[in-house]
């Protein structure tokens, strides 16, 4: 807490004696650059005031009082401030700060108040916004546009207190507003603050205001106060009533730092008003504009072609004949709505750099396109055109081309933020989703070869290129034998599916199928399995001649044609057409590995061959160590080859089920077991929140990189099944990953799953990952981890990098094993540095439980001492974790305990006639001593 001064004047002693504050009020908020986040409470009750009772809220972009609370401590005395900030702020914030919060991270149009318990109820007091729909890019304050974007806000020394009606308290100029606006990152009047006194004279303002200009400005000063009289300088240096008095405009035609006061009799001098005036160099090209000076402004001449562009910080990425360049317009400056392909000159703003990547950022609205429907040809490069920085800059924001490229075959659809490998003849590259919700996301990856049309750009973590739409994906016509497709063994006489996939082929589109064989001495025979073309379906039902040329070679020949265009296809490996052995049944469902529940139906499922649907079916369930069989079917049933199973509420849990199924037709009788056990389980309960908690979290590994050995563990606290199929892992920002196993995703009672960004133990640091998400990071330094069913969250931790939680790299945070529930889970101090190594040499313990804190145990409770004239007899509650404990006496309550020894239960005993001493007992994780 920072103490406050109350300046006065001895005129107005008498009415700053009456001017005290009916409560707590906020008396300065900061929104500055990056983390530079703070809002500041003051005390000028008279009185000291104890924090518990109040609470910090906040809503982020729209919605009700309130998404976040803080609840404050410790005492407040009068005069006195208090300041919540952002733990990465700059030193400027952080050395006035009293407590760091996580959600200190507002961005303009997240609304903060302060909040009262009042009658057990919590009620707001104060605010900076309001509550209700988003306002977009933020609040007007003072006559100031989105004043609370970019902007510090400092309560006038006449406000004594505070005003949840934002409308009178923003206020619409600046006299009737109740705040004063500084500009960007001030932070000289944090930890104190003014209230009573003499009223300021109202602060300059200049017109037109600061900015990036191209030609000469007139700028008029004026002020509100009557009779006030204005002084200026035009050096940067702080003015006051010796400087220039300001008479006329001022013509200004190079780079000004202009700043004024004003002064009014019966008022303290005005706040001093500050606006720089920088002029854009002009350049005609964006090689020139690339070959610029970070931080500089300048005015692009020259027309360039936009390529792309996206919401998100309203990008757009340009081009000319030359080079290319990223426009980051957070700020939304730019408000004229471009197609692609438009034509726009003459944008304004500042050369800045962010990940690696080179960024234009205007400062104002570019115009209406100066052309449209542009023809642009991306240029025609390799990968090995990207090995170096250098040649990577050279084509960096560029749309490009690269020939003949194929995704590492990776069965799953593109998700936002994923990194995939791709390669051309030149060599491997990373292809990125930095584009979110673009039309091929969702869609599966290409195993075709193909051009990849796409945008060159970069992060801190590396270089990419992105394609714009599915459309940059020009993939080739193609078809794939899916089956028989190697190590099939096909009867003759027996009917099977030949099944492929296509691109870019109609389903009317000529398909010719023949089987080839005798691949071994350089000749290949043919049978002919489609004499006339078929159609495009994906899948012909064959049936093999009894005649059929035995052999263990055969493959699959496929050949498509439409509009001329032709490809073909041949098995990866070789099938075998095999002699008729007769009748046979084969088990399908279940056949080894499924979690069938209680009280649930599912189909069995079997196929046969010779036997025809007429044939006799009885179908059991069976199971190591009980020699009766649990027979589902009294009676025979017919050979459809599916039978619907309702599995009893009562059936009994056991992992080491199987299907038996016998088939009777014309004297013939053959049956079959399921190949691997399947599973009763108990029914999966639906959670609440609480029943399942994060109880680990790797965000820094050190033997692999981030991408692949970030994980974090869940622990299911219940006596039930848990299934986490279609549950959200997100933070509090944009990271989000819905989980998608295919199947239930179990974690059992009293057990532990892991989450990772890499299922593979031989590039993840080696540990046993149960699922791999995609679109989710782990941030290293403060960061969120939620676990939610649709909008109700069931656990979440809010890591913070350091000041409470552990900080560790190559190693994991763990949770302390006696605090495994979601309230202790939320509180830093019961997180540690883990201490176990696993894999290729990373600390941790993935999918076990936590072993602990070293050395740190719970105090020893109901310690009971009892005296029966001989002995002294000590027990106490058993402490978890401990190995032994330690017994001290000492004659005094305050005087030196010496040592009477050790046990490992949780009782002592010893001969003692003195009744006059006094114990104290220690656990220990150590052994007794022998």
């Amino acid at each position: 807490m920072k103490k406050m001064v109350l300046v006065i004047s001895l005129l107005f002693i008498l009415s700053v004696v009456f001017a005290q504050a009916s409560d707590l009020f906020i008396s300065e908020y900061i929104e500055g650059g990056s983390n530079n986040k703070a809002v500041e409470i003051f005390n000028g009750t008279g009185n000291s005031v104890d924090l518990s009772d109040y609470q910090i809220w906040k809503i982020a972009n729209g919605g009700s009082w309130p998404e976040y609370s803080l609840t404050l401590s410790g005492n407040l005395a009068d005069g006195d401030v208090f300041v919540i900030y952002n733990s990465s702020s700059v030193a400027g914030i952080s050395v006035e700060g009293d407590i760091t919060w996580t959600q200190a991270n507002w961005n303009g149009n997240d609304a903060v108040g302060l909040a009262k318990n009042l009658e057990s109820t919590w009620t707001l007091i104060d605010a900076v916004g309001e509550d209700g729909v988003d306002p977009g890019s933020g609040w007007n304050v003072a006559g100031t546009t989105n004043g609370t974007v970019n902007h510090t806000l400092v309560r006038k020394s006449t406000i004594t207190t505070g005003n949840t009606d934002w409308t009178v308290s923003s206020g619409t100029n600046q006299t009737d507003s109740e705040w004063i606006v500084y500009p960007q990152d001030t932070f000289d009047y944090l930890g104190e603050h003014t209230m009573g006194g003499t009223p300021l004279t109202a602060t300059p303002v200049m017109a037109p205001s600061g900015g990036i200009y191209t030609s000469t400005q007139s700028v008029t000063i004026t002020c509100e106060t009557v009779a006030s009289t204005i002084y200026y300088t035009t050096d940067g240096s702080e003015p006051d009533d010796t400087s220039s008095e300001y008479t006329t405009a001022l013509e200004i035609s190079s780079n000004t730092t202009l700043k004024a006061i004003a002064y009014a009799s019966g008022f303290d001098p005005s706040n001093i008003a500050a606006e720089e005036y920088i002029f854009a160099s002009s350049v005609s090209t964006i090689t020139e504009l690339r070959n610029g000076t970070i931080g500089e402004a300048y005015q692009l001449t020259g027309e360039a072609i936009l390529t792309f562009q996206q919401s998100y910080r309203n990008q757009k990425y340009i081009q000319d004949s030359g080079a290319a360049i990223l426009i980051d317009d957070n700020d939304e400056n730019i408000t004229t709505v471009y197609n692609r392909y438009d034509g726009i000159t003459g944008i304004i703003g500042t050369l800045g750099e962010y990940g690696g990547m080179l960024q234009f950022i205007p400062t104002e609205d570019s115009g209406v396109a100066t052309s449209t429907g542009n023809v642009l040809i991306p240029a025609v490069i390799t990968f090995a055109d990207l090995t170096t920085s250098e040649s990577f800059e050279a084509y960096e924001a560029q749309l490009v081309t690269i020939e003949d490229v194929t995704f590492t075959p990776i069965e799953t659809d593109f998700a936002n933020g994923t990194v995939y490998e791709i390669s051309d003849i030149t060599g491997i590259y990373s292809f990125r989703t930095t584009f979110y919700s673009v039309d091929y996301i969702g869609e599966l990856i290409p195993t075709a070869v193909f051009d990849l049309t796409g945008i060159l750009n970069s992060r801190s973590d590396g270089n990419y290129i992105t394609a714009r739409d599915a459309a940059d994906l020009q993939i080739f016509p193609d078809i794939t034998i899916i089956s028989p497709n190697g190590g099939e063994s096909w009867e003759q006489g027996s009917v099977h599916d030949i099944t492929w996939s296509s691109t870019l082929y109609s389903t009317d589109a000529e398909v010719g199928l023949s089987a080839r064989y005798n691949f071994g001495d350089n000749t290949e025979s043919e049978y002919i399995i489609t004499e006339d073309p078929i159609s495009n379906t994906g899948s012909y039902s064959w049936t093999i001649p009894e005649d059929m040329t035995l052999s263990n070679d055969y493959k699959i020949f496929a050949e498509i044609n439409e509009n001329a265009v032709t490809t073909d296809d041949l098995s990866d490996d070789f099938f075998s057409i095999v002699e008729t052995t007769g009748p046979t049944v084969t088990v399908t469902s279940p056949n080894g590995g499924e979690e069938w529940e209680q009280d649930s139906t599912h189909d069995i499922t079997w196929d046969t061959t010779i036997f025809t649907v007429n044939a006799q079916v009885g179908i059991a369930v069976e199971y190591p160590g009980v020699d009766d069989e649990i027979l589902l079917t009294p009676e025979p049933i017919l050979n459809t080859g599916t039978y619907s199973w309702d599995i009893p509420a009562d059936f009994a849990i056991n992992n080491t089920y199987k299907i038996k199924i016998g088939v009777y037709e014309n004297e013939d009788e053959v049956y079959d077991l399921s190949d691997d056990f399947f599973s009763v389980i108990e029914p999966v309960v639906v959670p609440d929140p609480g029943d399942v908690i994060i109880t680990e979290i790797m965000q820094n590994p050190g033997t692999v990189g981030d991408s692949n050995g970030e994980y974090f563990e869940l622990y299911n606290t219940t006596d039930g099944v848990i299934d986490i199929n279609g549950w959200i892992v997100c933070d509090a920002g944009s990271n989000t990953a819905t989980i998608d196993n295919g199947g239930p995703l179990i974690i059992y009672s009293n057990s532990y799953l892991v989450l990772g960004n890499d299922i593979d133990p031989l590039t993840n640091g080696d540990y046993t990952c149960d699922y791999q998400y995609s679109g989710f990071y782990l941030a290293n330094g403060d960061d969120e981890v939620i676990i939610k069913i649709g909008e109700v969250i069931i656990d979440a931790v809010y890591y913070d990098g350091g000041p409470l939680f552990p900080d560790p790299t190559g190693a994991s945070m763990e949770l302390d094993p006696n605090h495994m529930n979601s309230v202790d889970n939320d509180d830093g101090a019961n997180w540690y540095t883990a201490y176990t190594t696993y894999g290729d040499g990373d600390f941790g313990t993935p999918g076990s439980a936590n072993p602990g804190l070293v050395g740190s145990l719970d105090t020893p409770t109901n310690v009971v001492i009892s005296h029966d004239g001989t002995t002294v007899t000590i027990t106490w509650d058993a402490v978890t974790g401990a190995n032994s404990y330690n017994i001290y006496s000492s004659d005094t309550p305050d005087g030196t305990y010496a040592t009477e020894g050790a046990v490992d239960t949780n009782s002592w005993s010893k001969a003692e006639a003195s009744t006059k001493k006094f114990y104290k007992v220690e656990a220990s994780t150590d052994a007794v001593p022998e």
